[in-house]
Order: C-alpha cells, then structure tokens, then sequence
C-alpha cells in the first residue's frame, strides 16, 4: 500500500510539473525567439533589401531579431508552397514579398492551396510601376490611350513580359476598359522592354520609373499614368490610375502575411512592431536610397488591397484565356 501510495504521489508531481512547464510556455510573452521573415528571391532584390533594413532595427521594437531565409525559385511558388503548407501558425514565421503567389498563381492554376492561407498583417513597401510613352507619342494621358486602342483595336502595341506576367495582364484591364484588345509584344525582360519602346518596336510600357527616369530627363520618353493607390513621393507630377478615371491597380507593394489560423494577439504585435520600424530612420534611409515608398497600413487595409487586386486579376485572367 505505502509502494502504491509513493508511486501515485511521484507520479502526480511529475504529472504536475509537465503540466507547470507546459502552461509556462504557452504564457511566454510573444515573441520568445527570433522570428523568420521568408523571403521567395534570392539575396539582394527589392524584397530581401527591405527585410534586411528590418532586421538591423526590429529588435529594439519586437524584442526579438529577425532572421532573414531567401528561398528562391519557381517564380516565389517554391517558397510560397513551403509557407502555404509547412509552416506553423504560431506567428515565428512570416511571409514578405511579391503578391503574384497567393493572387494571381490560384488564378492560373499554378498552385492547390487557397487564396486565403495568407493571412494579412500589414503592409510595408511599394515600389510604382509607371505607364510609359515615348516623347514623341501622340498620348499625352492614359484617356488618350484608352481611346486611341478602341478606334484601334490590336493595333497598339504593349512591351510586357510574358501573357501570365501581371504587367501583360494590366494591359489586358486596360483593353477592357477600352473596349477593345491591346497588342502585346513578349520580352524577356523589363531590360528589353525600355529599348523596344525607345526604338518604336512598341508605343507602350509599364516600367519602374527610376529604371526610366534618365531617358525622362533626357527628353525621350515621357509618363503618362501608375496604377498605384496614390501618387508617388518620388514622382509626384504622375497621375494614378484612379485620378484618371480608371479602378486598375498594380503595384510591387510588399506586406507581411502569416499561415492561416495564427493568433490575432500575435497578428497584432506584429503589425505594431513593423509600424515602428517603418518610421525608424534607418529603414527610411534604405527606402528613399532606393526609392520605394513606405506605405504601412493594418491587416484589413492590406486585405481591401488584395481583395480588389483578386477581382481585378481574376477577370484579367479569364479575359486573356488563362484561367484554370
């Protein structure tokens, strides 16, 4: 009997000690380690410089450093399936980068996961994409644009990258706000767009202007419009799309998401976390080196955003004949 006694007392503190240490780690203070920032290029793009300048001040405002994983390829949908499947949902890993995985792959039929296993913690960074004409062309806005590809349907010809790429595609809304089809011109690259445009092989664009702004300054091409939800601090005289009349919008804008499921507390440190970094002069340093705009907004302002740029996209993509 006393043999049973003491195996039943040592068993209820070993019961009672897995129990205390097991609720110890649930009420540790989020976060408790470092947190994993997932970023879908290789070192030294848009994407991976933003998340460094993050991770050189996050710790005096998470408590916590970043750490920094590029995972490249597949077009960000290597990485994007890791994140969509693999990764827990406890707030220690975050996704930063381009939106085209979790917008426009589902789309496309790229991928099996859901629109929704991103979930939205705030938004970070936009770099504009400019609509661009050369000096010469007759289209002096994008309403001059629109109307000359509806009294010439197939006749003006788009630079984009590809028929899946989102670039082509904002040609594809802008022929469906005019009415009419847009030709486009595949290149390899937005290096080869600039030269085509330049040499007259194309009558349109849509660039990063500091990628044009020398030939701007030069005199030889000119802006007419970015699809941008604002104007852009660093080329405030280009008119948005939405100024202009047209509800288009695609821009290189960055957030943060986590697995679906991830505690909203958590959601919430975090947002208010990268809401600080975004005002250190740090990391506004690296922005304005690198002219991207800093554009932090809150969870449900993120996924307004997305929301729209998944309605836009999805009706783009079944009027280029690519849905899935």
């Amino acid at each position: 009997m006393k043999k049973f006694l003491l195996f039943s007392f040592s068993l209820f503190i070993i019961v009672g000690l897995s129990s205390t240490f097991a609720n110890g780690d649930q009420e540790k203070p989020f976060p408790s380690k470092p947190v994993t920032i997932l970023v879908p290029f290789a070192a030294g793009g848009t994407a991976d410089t933003n998340a460094r300048a993050l991770s050189v001040v996050a710790e005096k405002y998470l408590g916590q450093p970043l750490l920094i994983v590029n995972k490249p390829g597949g077009g960000a949908l290597i990485a994007a399936n890791e994140f969509a499947y693999d990764t827990k949902n406890d707030g220690y890993t975050l996704w930063y980068g381009t939106w085209s995985p979790y917008i426009l792959a589902p789309h496309l039929g790229l991928v099996d996961y859901e629109y929704d296993a991103f979930q939205q913690v705030c938004a970070m960074t936009d770099s504009p994409m400019a609509l661009t004409v050369r000096a010469d062309s007759p289209y002096n806005s994008l309403g001059d644009l629109l109307t000359a590809i509806k009294n010439n349907p197939g006749k003006i010809k788009a630079g984009t990258l590809g028929a899946a790429n989102s670039l082509s595609l904002v040609f594809t809304m802008i022929g469906m706000e005019a009415g009419a089809e847009i030709g486009k011109v595949p290149y390899d690259g937005g290096a080869e767009t600039v030269p085509a445009l330049l040499k007259g092989d194309v009558d349109v664009i849509i660039q990063n202007p500091a990628e044009t702004m020398e030939y701007v300054e030069a005199g030889s091409l000119k802006y007419l419009a970015i699809p941008s939800l604002k104007r852009s601090s660093y080329f405030p005289e280009i008119p948005t799309f939405i100024e202009e009349g047209i509800d288009i919008v695609n821009s290189a804008y960055k957030g943060f998401y986590v697995p679906k499921g991830t505690p909203q507390e958590r959601i919430d440190i975090l947002a208010e976390a990268f809401r600080q970094m975004s005002q250190d002069e740090k990391f506004i340093e690296v922005m304005e080196r690198t002219k991207q705009e800093i554009v932090w907004a809150p969870a449900e302002d993120l996924k307004k955003l997305d929301d729209q740029m998944r309605d836009n996209f999805g009706k783009a993509v079944q009027a280029a004949g690519l849905s899935k």
